[in-house]
């Protein structure tokens, strides 16, 4: 992380069921500072990211393969915010939202939360870790 730049986590997913997720498109966002909770806009996780148009655009996902993608903040980081990052357990977050469909169309949603621990390890959030 470079002061003065965007935040970024890299992320490597799976599909991790028996069939394959089709059209898959994410929304990806790493957050920090103090609250990071209260920093997470209420429609991340409700705003569909396919439109109505669209179920056919995206990735497929078969059963077992992954895939990586890289999330952004917003904002970009200052000198203060690295220096809370590195003294605060749960100073920076990434979170995620999948959307894809199965062979038959219905749709799913799946919900990630992460975050960095001081010793580098990461941590689950327990409220942004399901499927739908």
């Amino acid at each position: 992380m470079d002061i003065g730049q965007k935040a970024s986590w890299d992320f490597h997913f799976f599909n991790y069921g028996k069939s394959p997720a089709v059209a898959l498109l994410e929304r990806m966002l790493v957050v920090f500072g103090k609250d990071v909770d209260h920093k997470i806009d209420d429609t991340f996780f409700t705003t569909k990211v396919h439109r109505e148009d669209q179920k056919d655009v995206g990735n497929t996902l078969a059963p077992g393969e992954g895939l990586y993608t890289t999330a952004l903040s917003k904002d970009v980081l200052t000198d203060a915010d690295l220096k809370f990052i590195n003294e605060t357990d749960g100073g920076i977050a990434i979170i995620g939202y999948f959307e894809y469909f199965d062979l038959d169309e219905n749709e799913y949603h799946s919900e990630i939360g992460r975050f960095r621990h001081v010793n580098g390890k990461i941590g689950e959030c327990v409220r942004h870790n399901r499927i739908h």
